[in-house]
């Protein structure tokens, strides 16, 4: 018989984008209706209509931890990467978070996987912070991070899953040859750019740079977000691309048309990359190697510092 699910709420941690009820609202950064997470788009503060679903663990005072680890996307025997933040009682992220947390992990029997693990806080060009707890976890299961802040203490619920049951790319997989939209060739999707002014980031086709050289493909939509964090990233990776001149930069939409987004909301269909990738949540930054395979993701949220990080690792 399997084991029971561990106290916190380890429902998936991230909802697929169609899985959202038609017309339901953001309410600010992080919110929460019904127990279902929805957060705006684009820039800090600003309002929009897609979600991301959370997990918040026993409030630490007024403060609760919060993952925003897309559910089936941790593989078990590989390393797993929890980004975590500081919320409010309605799971609203804080603007201000200490400068670094102290983790363990625990499996559903209570068994601790990992202790000590001081993780400094994340926010270099972003307007939230957040704590990216990184191990290796070897068995499928529900775990539970844990920390405490003066004291009080904090947890939150994930869950690892075997490899065979992540539908999108892992680390060491092959990148298939995919055609990503340019002006040349929108490849079916309606604007290429949801960003204002649109990014540059289109003039480079997948194909034409997959297995020649060192590639990061930024999958997001900064007018039609699921989290409050397209935007901001999008001009991070932007910013990144002057200090690596070796790496070629990609930035492909999620939806293959915008006037079907505003008319059917997150029903539309997606851009033909995404829905070849599986991705049911933005934004994703993929990275991959000159030799073709992806050597690293990270899952919807990234700072300047682990951005620079993951870029360094393909050209050292």
């Amino acid at each position: 018989m399997a084991a029971p699910p561990p106290p916190s709420d380890p429902s998936p941690l991230l909802v697929s984008r169609r899985a959202l009820l038609r017309g339901a609202t953001a309410l600010g950064v992080l919110g929460t209706v019904g127990g279902l997470g929805l957060v705006a788009c684009g820039d800090d503060d600003e309002s929009g209509s897609s979600e991301t679903g959370t997990t918040g663990g026993e409030a630490g005072g007024d403060l609760v931890l919060v993952s925003m680890l897309p559910e089936g996307t941790a593989a078990a025997g590989s390393l797993v990467r929890v980004p975590l933040g500081l919320g409010d009682v309605n799971g609203t992220l804080v603007r201000d978070a200490p400068a670094r947390l102290t983790f363990s992990i625990e499996d559903v029997d209570g068994n601790e996987v990992v202790s000590g693990l001081e993780v400094p806080r994340h926010d270099a060009g972003l307007p939230r912070a957040y704590f990216p707890v990184e191990h290796t976890i070897d068995a499928p299961g529900f775990y539970t991070a844990r920390s405490e802040l003066d004291g009080t203490p904090l947890d939150a619920a994930f869950q690892v899953v075997d490899p065979g049951e992540v539908a999108i790319p892992q680390p060491g997989d092959d990148i298939p040859a995919l055609t990503t939209p340019t002006p040349a060739d929108p490849a079916g999707v309606d604007p290429i750019c949801t960003a204002e002014p649109q990014c540059p980031l289109h003039e480079v086709e997948l194909t034409s740079v997959l297995g020649t050289q060192p590639v990061a493909l930024l999958i997001s939509t900064p007018a039609f977000c699921q989290t409050a964090i397209c935007g901001p990233v999008l001009d991070l990776f932007v910013a990144a691309r002057e200090e690596f001149p070796d790496v070629a930069f990609i930035h492909a939409e999620v939806y293959a048309s915008a006037a079907e987004v505003e008319a059917d909301g997150l029903q539309a269909p997606l851009a033909p990359v995404v829905d070849e990738l599986g991705f049911a949540f933005e934004p994703d930054l993929l990275l991959i190697g000159a030799d073709g395979t992806l050597a690293r993701r990270l899952d919807v949220i990234y700072d300047e510092v682990e951005l620079r990080d993951g870029l360094s690792s393909l050209t050292a």
